[in-house]
């Protein structure tokens, strides 16, 4: 697990995302803001912006909540407080944000956010991911479908996206690389604990799969907050 527990240097955020896909800081400044920390290290994505539909703020609250409890199309309404599945934010849109930040407010070891690089299922599987093809889920019959590749290309970086609860695989090379994926996250995935106040967990969207364990009666009041980068740059 890669963990930094003092202040990044400079260049040290944006290194460790380029070799790694992801850093956890420890306890990073816990009085600070979240806007403030994440404005430090790159410029950030304004969904206010770029999907006005969705009524989303720049920074969104996570807390554990019920399926009857939680909004209609949202992981919490379909798992509730069961183990969320691995996937990457906003796979169905044309270009998913790139980088995510996730920061504790309210924490509990036991509760813990998986991780599993894109890196270990090319090991295996790039021509089936190369060539798997996935669409978002009619909302009603009537709506219109764009077909999306796993992998895809913007401004010359290479990116991949996966939700099984969003889209849903086209082809033979999409149902077989959800086999794949399934069997490397059983082995293959790293945990982390967001458990203290400023716990910071940074994740590349492009290359990296992410999801939630079960959350346990304990860890009702967890409180984390999200917030959306699309670059990175080095901390002055």
């Amino acid at each position: 697990m890669l963990i930094l527990q003092e202040q990044p240097g400079e260049g040290t955020i944006a290194s460790a995302l380029s070799s790694h896909g992801y850093l956890f800081l420890k306890t990073w400044q816990p009085e600070a803001s979240t806007l403030e920390l994440a404005c430090s290290i790159g410029p950030i994505t304004d969904l206010e912006k770029i999907a006005a539909a969705y009524k989303l703020g720049s920074i969104q609250t996570l807390k554990p909540r019920e399926s009857d409890e939680s909004s209609p199309h949202s992981y919490s309404a379909v798992y509730g407080l069961n183990a969320f599945p691995l996937h990457t934010d906003y796979a169905h849109w044309g270009t998913p944000p790139r980088f995510l930040m996730l920061r504790c407010r309210l924490g509990d070891p036991s509760v813990t956010t998986c991780l599993l690089p894109w890196s270990y299922l090319a090991e295996q599987a790039s021509h089936i991911i190369n060539r798997a093809i996935v669409a978002p889920r009619r909302k009603h019959p009537a709506q219109a479908i764009c077909p999306l590749a796993v992998r895809y290309r913007k401004d010359g970086q290479v990116g991949f996206r996966w939700d099984s609860l969003f889209l849903r695989p086209l082809n033979q090379a999409a149902e077989a690389l959800a086999d794949v994926l399934q069997a490397r996250a059983r082995i293959d995935r790293i945990a982390i604990a967001l458990s203290d106040p400023g716990d910071t967990l940074i994740i590349d969207n492009w290359h990296m799969l992410h999801g939630r364990s079960e959350v346990p009666q304990r860890a009702l009041k967890r409180h984390i907050e999200r917030i959306y980068l699309s670059s990175l740059w080095e901390l002055k």
